[in-house]
């Protein structure tokens, strides 16, 4: 296929989905949104997808907000307003950065760049070293019996679930890549890589984490394509599945435990997301309407509302919800009261336990989190939650 056959049937789908979204509803600000993200993502990928990684940031940028969204919408029969609290203004901000990202990829191509220097690879002897550390080190949150960013009672910072959060993907970088050097560039599973697949996904459950179970699994298939390895139609297939059957029942299951997750333990985590994952399998009447409504503590569940119904990853794939909230918080909210003076503002900037190290205190009257959740209706203004501890 020519070029110019390709930019031809760019433009029939491009035409073809822009008539179908404006026939659903949807505003012509809207489609000028969507048609500057897929004609840049075309020219980037066309022009330097073989040659600058960096596209593919620009790239992600517009298949998380509202690319892949816009397919969806068309299922759905929804406009791509729809389910929207200020569509004009969050439309207009999605469309600023994004060309700002788009104008950043540019101007960084054009800064002079030092000669390259010959790169190395890792021997197996080294790889394994840090499959070893790396594994050792991600599984110090199952020794200290959190590995929650936060504890739910008084709201502290978890170190060791934080600042370990990285190593799951150090080590299954390094065990597919020694996979790959090891059978020269045929094979990406093995013993290493998946048993650390398997303990990556175990932590993740454990933590009652989607992205800690989604993200090894990316990981794992995209790190080959780095080094020119090629799946087959079968492997395809097989991780088609398995990305549906996680997306449509590991991920619902995790989101209806997470509301109990403070009140368990690792191995309680890990047995009632299972067990919910199986209800879900045999359509279990109770569990299937749970699934509808996964944080049903909320009277109004910003959780697939871009699409006005749940839908499992609907927060991961139609990010301009987030950028439609953020929105609608500062548009419809008044400003957090911090304190009474300038040194009240600069103290409510650091944690509590961090002002206690220096005998200090702030009156926190509502926090962040509380505010942005009463200004769009998801919980009660004048309820006070465990943020405020």
């Amino acid at each position: 296929m020519t070029r110019r056959d390709t930019n031809n049937l760019f433009l029939f789908a491009l035409f073809l989905q822009n008539a179908i979204l404006l026939i659903l509803g949807s505003s012509p600000f809207s489609l000028l949104l969507l048609t500057t993200m897929e004609t840049i993502c075309y020219y980037l990928l066309y022009k330097y997808g073989r040659e600058d990684i960096n596209c593919g940031i620009i790239v992600a940028i517009a298949l998380t907000h509202l690319i892949i969204a816009s397919f969806i919408k068309i299922i759905l029969f929804q406009s791509l307003d729809d389910n929207l609290i200020f569509p004009l203004l969050t439309e207009s901000i999605t469309l600023t950065y994004f060309l700002c990202a788009t104008l950043a990829f540019f101007v960084t191509r054009w800064l002079p760049v030092p000669r390259s220097r010959v790169r190395s690879e890792p021997n197996l002897r080294t790889l394994e070293l840090l499959i070893l550390i790396s594994a050792f080190l991600m599984l110090i949150p199952l020794a200290s019996g959190s590995s929650d960013d936060a504890n739910a009672v008084n709201g502290q910072t978890n170190f060791a679930g934080v600042a370990t959060r990285g190593f799951p993907i150090v080590a299954m970088v390094a065990s597919v890549v020694r996979a790959l050097k090891r059978s020269d560039g045929t094979r990406i599973v093995d013993a290493w890589s998946a048993s650390v697949l398997g303990a990556a996904v175990i932590l993740g459950l454990a933590s009652n984490s989607r992205e800690a179970v989604f993200t090894p699994i990316l990981i794992a298939l995209i790190t080959p394509l780095y080094y020119g390895y090629r799946f087959s139609f079968r492997t395809i297939a097989i991780v088609a599945v398995m990305i549906g059957f996680v997306t449509a029942v590991v991920s619902p299951a995790l989101l209806i435990v997470r509301n109990d997750r403070a009140f368990m333990s690792f191995p309680e985590r890990i047995e009632k997301t299972v067990e919910t994952a199986g209800l879900i399998m045999i359509f279990d009447p109770a569990t299937i309407e749970a699934t509808r409504r996964p944080l049903d503590l909320l009277t109004y569940s910003v959780w697939g509302r871009y699409f006005g119904q749940p839908i499992p990853l609907a927060d991961r794939i139609g990010l301009i919800q987030t950028t439609d909230a953020l929105a609608a918080t500062a548009y419809g909210s008044s400003y957090v009261a911090l304190g009474d003076n300038l040194s009240d503002m600069f103290k409510s900037l650091f944690p509590n336990f961090v002002l206690t190290w220096f005998d200090l205190y702030v009156e926190r009257t509502k926090t962040t989190g509380d505010k942005v959740a009463s200004s769009l209706g998801l919980a009660d203004p004048n309820a006070a939650s465990f943020l405020a501890r």
